[in-house]
C-alpha cells in the first residue's frame, strides 16, 4: 500500500496492488493489467474508495513522476493512463515546495464523464451514481518522494511481464 498525505494531514490518497488480472494471456497488455484499490480519505472519513486497475508500467511512471516533482525537477504532470479509474493532476504552486493536488477515482475504468467538473464542493466531489470520488488537496514535495518510493517498492512485485519467447508482444 502506498499512501500520500496532504500537507494538512488531514486528506489521503490510498493506492494498493491487489494482484494481477491475469495470471495468462497471449498480449502484453493482458500481462500486465494489475488490479487496485484506490481510497480517498478526508478528516476520518472515507471520501471514496473503488477498485481499478493500472498496467505495471504505469505504476512505475506514477511513482517516477513522484520522484521528479518530490526533487522540483518537474512543475506539473497530468497523466493519461490507458484505462484505469485513477485520474490525477499535480501542479507546483507559488515556485515553493508545495504541489497542489487533484485526484479522482471511479469504479469504472476510461475517461471521466461529461459534466463531472460540476460535481465538486469545496475540496470534494461525491458522485455515487457514476461511481466518482475525488479531493483537491496540497501535497509537499517531500511526501511525493514517500509516496514514490512506495510505489516503486510495489511496482517491484509485479514487474513487466512479457509475451511468450521473451518479446514484448
Amino acid at each position: 500500500m502506498a499512501t500520500l498525505t496532504s500537507v494538512d494531514l488531514r486528506c489521503r490518497l490510498v493506492l494498493q496492488p491487489l494482484g494481477l488480472q491475469f495470471e495468462e494471456a497471449d498480449n502484453l497488455y493482458d500481462l500486465n493489467w494489475l488490479n487496485m484499490r484506490a481510497g480517498l480519505f478526508c478528516g476520518g472519513d472515507r471520501v471514496g474508495q473503488v477498485r481499478t486497475r493500472l498496467l505495471t508500467w504505469e505504476l512505475v511512471e506514477i511513482a517516477s513522476w513522484c520522484q521528479r516533482l518530490g526533487r522540483l525537477e518537474a512543475e506539473r504532470w497530468r497523466p493519461r493512463l490507458l484505462d484505469s479509474g485513477l485520474h490525477l493532476s499535480l501542479r507546483r504552486i507559488d515556485e515553493g515546495r508545495t504541489f497542489q493536488m487533484w485526484v479522482v477515482v471511479s469504479g469504472v475504468s476510461g475517461p471521466l464523464p461529461a459534466g463531472w467538473e460540476q460535481r465538486w464542493r469545496d475540496a470534494r466531489l461525491i458522485h455515487k451514481a457514476q461511481d466518482l470520488y475525488g479531493l483537491r488537496f496540497e501535497v509537499h514535495a517531500t511526501a511525493l518522494g514517500l509516496f514514490a518510493e512506495e510505489l516503486a517498492e510495489r511496482a517491484r512485485v509485479w514487474p513487466l511481464r512479457t509475451a511468450a519467447g521473451g518479446a514484448p508482444a
